[in-house]
């Protein structure tokens, strides 16, 4: 009787483990079926994205003074790449291309010269987000001249394609005139794609006038007044109100009528407060100046203290040092970001501004009052 139990057990136990294996079976011969189907389609869409689809992207006039430039890939219009690459976008694939291999070069080295591929999109986030293969920057150290930029492309068959794109690297600048309301831009400010001007003007209508040169045409001008990125479009009245308390961007969009070339030419207008500091006739020894800073003006970034200390002997390479008041303007400006706008040093008095990456300065007259500023500012 037992054994005839014991051999039903036995049967149940095999049908039921046949059962298992045969459920398995399936479900690894569906798994196999599915993975087979995908690595076909991941096949038919290597095959579909063409290399003779693509071009190089990038401006083809730009100025010497932006020191680099960047080109991207991007598939020919009304090609089938150019719909493939757009329904992966659209689908957060951001893997494709990586198949190929990239050799980019130039035919000038001495107007533009291959620098880097940044593979990485910039960030503070701890998370590294990784760019398209195709979305790529690839950077070029550009010079007043004429080059062609070339990308060598490989699929893995060992098919291989040259794309090339002529650049011209142009002298000077577009601007000849950029005035918001009282301020008007320098000639050095104009030779730069952003700058600042410090105003805590409020005013409803702040006018904006702007001349280029002989070529190129205003295309679009634009303004943050809040700070949040959100820009208002003011092309046709070039007119805004400061009326805030906050910082304004102004955005302008210059093109180039021939070649459509655009320049993109940024104006920070950031709001401050004024100090003073009375040095009196002379520096001695055990006097400087201490304050904050920051490396990134937002929250939870840690700062770090700053001492800037008077010696007989300073080098003109020390950041953190200075033998006279001619000394101690030269080191703000090369080491410590300020300009002809935001400092100045006349009859032993330095003037200078407080706004976004500039802190409160503290003169100490000595090493112990050095010693307790720099203690009372790192508890804080």
């Amino acid at each position: 009787m037992k054994k005839n139990y014991q051999r039903r057990c036995n049967i149940i136990i095999c049908l039921a483990v046949m059962s298992i294996l045969g459920l398995l079976g399936k479900f690894t011969t569906v798994k196999a079926a599915d993975l087979a189907e995908e690595m076909t389609t991941a096949v038919a869409v290597l095959e579909a994205m063409d290399i003779n689809d693509l071009e190089i992207a990038g401006p083809e006039r730009v100025f010497a003074f932006e020191k680099v430039v960047s080109f991207t890939l991007k598939a020919k219009k009304g090609t089938k790449t150019e719909k493939l690459l757009k329904r992966q976008s659209a689908e957060n694939q951001t893997d494709y291309g990586r198949e190929y291999s990239y050799q980019w070069s130039s035919s000038n080295k001495k107007v533009a010269k291959f620098k880097e591929t940044v593979e990485i999109i910039p960030g503070n986030s701890c998370v590294m987000v990784p760019y398209a293969a195709l979305d790529r920057p690839n950077v070029f150290k550009v010079k007043a001249g004429v080059a062609v930029i070339q990308c060598k492309i490989k699929d893995s068959s060992g098919r291989q394609v040259t794309l090339t794109k002529k650049i011209k690297v142009l002298k000077g600048t577009p601007l000849q005139k950029v005035q918001i309301g009282e301020k008007r831009l320098t000639k050095a400010q104009r030779h730069e794609k952003q700058t600042v001007l410090y105003s805590n003007s409020h005013k409803k209508n702040t006018k904006i006038k702007i001349n280029v040169k002989k070529g190129w045409k205003v295309k679009r001008v634009s303004v943050d007044t809040n700070a949040n990125g959100i820009y208002q479009n003011i092309t046709k009245k070039k007119k805004f109100s400061t009326k805030t308390d906050r910082d304004i961007t102004v955005n302008i969009q210059l093109q180039h009528k021939k070649t459509g070339s655009i320049f993109l030419y940024n104006v920070d207008i950031d709001r401050y407060k004024e100090h003073k500091i009375a040095f009196g006739d002379d520096f001695y020894d055990g006097c400087g100046l201490v304050c904050r800073k920051t490396a990134w003006n937002v929250p939870m970034i840690p700062k770090y203290t700053v001492v800037l200390k008077y010696k007989k002997n300073a080098k003109a390479t020390d950041p953190y040092s200075f033998k006279s008041t001619k000394s101690l303007l030269y080191k703000l400006k090369k080491y410590w970001g300020y300009s002809d706008q935001t400092v100045q040093i006349k009859n032993g008095q330095m003037i200078y501004k407080e706004a976004f990456g500039f802190e409160t300065w503290t003169y100490c007259t000595s090493k112990a009052s050095i010693k307790t500023t720099v203690k009372k500012l790192e508890r804080l």
